[in-house]
This record gives structure tokens, C-alpha cells and sequence, in this order.
């Protein structure tokens, strides 16, 4: 709950681009984490899993949320 994703937000940018998640909607959940606190990576998480509720299509939502899923696996390493 307290591992950071990255120091820098293009630090930040350039892995979760590594993680196939869109530029725009990047700046968007680190926005969103910022707003709620720190950039950890389960607030960067808890960030794209709310903006893929904006999808317009389930399948897009789907894939969006398990890439986010994704990042919680670097908490553990």
C-alpha cells in the first residue's frame, strides 16, 4: 500500500507506457492518485480502475482494469 511507482512523473509515464496503459490516461490516474494522496502504485491502480469505469465498452474496460491489475504485482517485487 506504500510502494511508490516512481519518483518522477515521467519516470512514472515511461512504466506504466512499459505496462501498455494509454499516455493520456496515464496523466490522468496520476492526476487522480495525486488528488487522493500519495503516488503509490495502489493509488495509481485504484486511479485507472476508476477512469475505466468512463469507458464507453465493456471489453475496453475489461482489458483496461486487468493491465492496471497488472501493476500491483511490483508491490511484491
Amino acid at each position: 500500500m506504500k510502494s511508490h511507482l516512481g519518483t518522477e512523473d515521467e519516470e512514472t509515464l515511461k512504466l506504466l507506457a512499459r505496462h501498455d496503459i494509454p499516455k493520456s490516461l496515464a496523466k490522468e490516474a496520476l492526476d487522480l492518485a495525486r488528488q487522493n494522496g500519495r503516488l503509490t502504485i495502489f493509488s495509481v491502480v485504484d486511479a485507472l480502475t476508476r477512469l475505466s469505469g468512463n469507458l464507453c465498452y465493456i471489453g475496453d474496460r475489461t482489458e483496461m482494469d486487468t493491465k492496471a491489475s497488472r501493476l500491483l504485482a511490483l508491490a511484491s517485487s
